[in-house]
């Protein structure tokens, strides 16, 4: 903390706290106040590092609490964004429990700019003890002060005063081809390791599954409580009540399920609906063997495998194997590879108009 040489004579510095709280007293005939100017921690830290540093701030303010509050600096939360954050939510807490406000009237600007000139936000606060916020006359951003090297800036001149290099940049960030997300950002804050992106992620949907008072939300919050309802109705009485349907309606509505999704909880998809038809093959253990035919395999590899299994069944493999006359373990002759080809095609059509199965006849188990 730095001040004018003039007015060394009538500051106090207290000695209290961490390196992120420094802290001085201003008393003569008419001034009387303690200025506090902090750094809290940014979103790379944790939040038991931020909470701690507004415990060891508000202890000092108990210990002094005999003059007139002014606190000052980096606070890396805001007041008054729309979704609050942890951080955020910490800080108002701490406003309201020590009754300190920012003054009337404060203004919008941002005080925080990326280094990237991509985002802004409003960070950096001057407040003071409740009962002396009317004796705050004016405030101000200095964000067009001729020292402030903010890169914000840079892009404003570009955006007002040169279209050709603004829409430059914006075609530049567009063209990233980055797929991975690196940095998040989400009201103006920057997330930019993975724990604080996971965290804003689990941040976020609390907030959006947390249900809300706002006057906009009312219609979903009726909706959802309806459906709440009549789930609960059904669950209740669903031993009572039965749904009339026919064949048709059904049909129409599997064919309009969508494809390639994950399986539910009992390993069926919608691949099984859609291409079940209706009629149903039994395969016999007795009748099935599974034929190891890979010449650029080891056969001896598949023998510390598993074995196959349809249901409960335990299908038998085997090297070679005789049908009608013909050895199916050689494709070198083309009569055998000309029937089994046909034959397998035929039974793997069979079998997915059956089980609804793609690239997966049997099951590993």
């Amino acid at each position: 903390m730095l001040w004018s040489n003039k007015i060394t004579e009538k500051i106090t510095v207290l000695n209290e706290g961490s390196h992120r709280i420094s802290a001085v007293t201003l008393s003569d005939d008419i001034l009387d106040f303690n200025l506090y100017c902090v750094y809290m921690p940014c979103q790379n830290y944790s939040m038991d590092l931020f909470e701690s540093t507004l415990d060891e701030l508000g202890e000092i303010m108990t210990k002094y609490s005999n003059s007139t509050t002014i606190i000052l600096g980096d606070m890396n939360a805001s007041v008054n964004r729309s979704k609050g954050y942890r951080q955020d939510k910490a800080l108002k807490s701490f406003l309201n429990e020590k009754h300190l406000s920012v003054p009337k009237d404060y203004p919008e600007e941002h005080t925080y700019y990326h280094h990237g000139g991509k985002q802004s936000s409003q960070i950096d606060y001057i407040v003071i003890s409740s009962t002396q916020i009317d004796k705050i006359s004016d405030i101000k951003v200095m964000i067009d002060e001729p020292l402030n090297t903010s890169s914000h800036r840079t892009l404003w001149n570009a955006h007002s005063g040169d279209n050709a290099t603004f829409y430059k940049i914006i075609r530049r960030q567009r063209q990233s081809g980055k797929r991975l997300l690196d940095c998040l950002i989400i009201d103006d804050v920057h997330f930019d390791t993975p724990d604080l992106i996971r965290e804003a992620w689990t941040n976020y949907f609390t907030d959006l599954s947390t249900p809300s008072e706002k006057p906009q939300n009312q219609q979903y919050r009726s909706q959802v409580e309806l459906d709440r309802i009549l789930l609960q109705d059904i669950l209740e009485h669903e031993d009572e009540k039965t749904i009339e349907f026919d064949i048709g309606t059904i049909q129409k509505c599997i064919s309009k399920m969508k494809t390639g999704k994950a399986t539910d909880q009992f390993g069926i998809s919608a691949e099984h609906f859609k291409y079940g038809e209706t009629e149903e093959y039994n395969i016999s253990k007795e009748k099935t063997k599974v034929m190891i035919w890979n010449s650029s395999l080891n056969c001896n590899l598949w023998n510390q495998m598993e074995k196959f299994h349809i249901g409960s069944e335990t299908l038998e493999t085997v090297e070679n194997y005789k049908h009608i006359g013909i050895d199916r373990d050689s494709r070198e002759v083309e009569a055998t590879r000309t029937i089994i080809g046909n034959r397998s095609k035929n039974c793997k059509t069979d079998f997915i108009r059956t089980y609804g199965l793609r690239t997966t006849w049997f099951k590993w188990t």
